[in-house]
């Protein structure tokens, strides 16, 4: 079994749109409609449903910035 495929470790880079960003826990998290994976159709996949998202910095970011709403 190769241990270098992607998606080891849970860890998948994806484009979406962001659907809700006030995470409670504040950890930096966000919803995110994935291109491709969740619906259009917000009555099939309401952003409520959706799971929190962990945004991937570039080496050597030492910030974080809330992505806004509406933003891909």
């Amino acid at each position: 079994m190769a241990d270098d495929f992607y998606g080891l470790n849970q860890t998948v880079r994806w484009i979406g749109v962001v659907e809700d960003n006030r995470d409670p826990s504040q950890l930096g998290r966000c919803k995110v409609r994935i291109l491709g994976w969740y619906s259009d159709d917000k009555n099939l996949a309401p952003a409520d449903c959706l799971p929190w998202a962990q945004e991937q910095f570039s080496p050597g970011v030492k910030s974080f910035t809330a992505q806004k709403v509406g933003e891909w």
